[in-house]
């Protein structure tokens, strides 16, 4: 369900309705699902509307962060497809778009001449230098007001979700 932007979220009295029919609803469960889905939409769509202010993606962000952190180590593009979570035919129009933009080298990998390796340049890390304190500002406003247990907790339930999508995998 991407960018869920649900305005008349359905009430406990609906999903009591819903019950009579659909034996498995829990009003409890389902409600909070579609609270978290569109709490993380709405921060997601905030977030993605910094980044195309920067002429970025998220893939492309995720993949100058790749590059960043190993910033003397040139990758696959194998690899940066698997740390980004897409496929390999995405992430040749994902290079190529970075390295329009100036912020990748595509340098042929000296083991094997008919492959390629990216590295970011210097204008790549420029550019992240310069949006990573906002990146960060937008995650501390976003996330502003929540005490150091609740995000304990959070981050247990998040663990937890994330433990039951690996068991219905």
């Amino acid at each position: 369900m991407p960018d869920l932007n649900i305005r008349d979220m359905p009430t406990r009295e609906l999903f009591a309705e819903y019950q009579e029919r659909y034996k498995n609803i829990n009003a409890d469960t389902a409600l909070a699902y579609l609270d978290f889905e569109k709490t993380s939409s709405r921060a997601a769509q905030m977030v993605d509307r910094f980044l195309e202010s920067e002429s970025l993606t998220e893939t492309r962000f995720i993949c100058l962060m790749l590059l960043y952190r190993q910033v003397s180590e040139p990758m696959k593009p194998s690899e940066l497809a698997h740390g980004a979570g897409v496929k390999r035919g995405t992430i040749t129009g994902v290079i190529d778009g970075l390295a329009r933009s100036g912020w990748v080298d595509k340098v042929k990998d000296e083991h094997d001449g008919r492959s390629v390796k990216v590295s970011i340049n210097h204008a790549g890390v420029t550019k992240l230098e310069r949006i990573l304190p906002r990146i960060y500002q937008l995650d501390n406003d976003i996330m502003a007001g929540i005490s150091s247990q609740d995000f304990e907790a959070f981050s247990k339930i998040l663990a937890l979700i994330n433990k039951n999508l690996d068991n219905m995998e």
